[in-house]
């Protein structure tokens, strides 16, 4: 594993590289504390440690979030969930964030917080998308990370499920794909039946891909590979 000094340091090479300002953020729960990491480049690692009122505490408020905002129906309840998450993850961090200028958020979360869509956590004005753009990564020493080069006319692939045999539904997932093939992106939009594993490899193969968006259920966890899936 990376220490903190030696992932300061590649963020300092990314941001010579790319000419952009990126921060690394580990958040963990256990049953008693909350637990979030930042290291940014060329610094020393943040902590920062909150002792929870219940075991569950964020894991039920994380559950209600998602719940909220899949529904179809009008309801502004996911604002304010949104809006104690962000309270609870980003705002300790906030004015570190600021003073640094970062622009990015590499995203290393533990069990329990992976299915936080962190995209719709909200300050009361501003969704977090609006104000970083966000990478998510199982660990940052697997994963290679390059933040160089414009993607603004690449073409996306955008493939999901709104419907399945014994999982939940994702009634939103349809207008999620609309909504980025629009303008500055175009691509392919593939929903449902044809959202298969072999379709996916013919289409990347059959055309490059610079950008796949995977909108369906996930679940990523320690220990062997088989054990996670999409």
């Amino acid at each position: 594993n990376m220490t903190g000094a030696e992932i300061a340091k590649e963020l300092l090479a990314i941001k010579a590289k790319s000419n952009k300002n990126a921060g690394v953020i580990w958040i963990k729960t256990t049953p008693q504390e909350l637990v979030i990491l930042l290291t940014m480049p060329g610094q020393k690692s943040i902590g920062y440690t909150k002792t929870l009122s219940h075991p569950q505490e964020i894991s039920r408020k994380i559950q209600a979030f998602v719940q909220e905002i899949s529904q179809t129906r009008a309801s502004n309840r996911y604002l304010e969930l949104g809006q104690e998450l962000y309270d609870q993850l980003i705002l300790p961090i906030q004015d570190q964030l600021q003073a640094n200028q970062i622009q990015t958020l590499i995203l290393c979360l533990g069990e329990g917080m992976r299915s936080l869509p962190f995209s719709a956590l909200y300050d009361g004005q501003q969704f977090l998308i609006e104000k970083y753009a966000l990478v998510r990564v199982p660990a940052f020493n697997l994963t290679p990370i390059s933040l160089a080069g414009n993607l603004q006319d690449s073409k996306v692939l955008a493939m999901g499920a709104s419907e399945f045999k014994q999982q939940q539904p994702l009634p939103g997932v349809a207008v999620e794909l609309k909504t980025i093939l629009q303008t500055p992106w175009a691509g392919l939009s593939v929903l449902n039946q044809n959202f298969t594993v072999d379709n996916l490899k013919a289409l990347r193969k059959k055309e490059n891909y610079p950008i796949v968006h995977l909108a369906t259920h996930a679940d990523f966890l320690p220990g062997n590979p088989s054990n996670s899936y999409i």
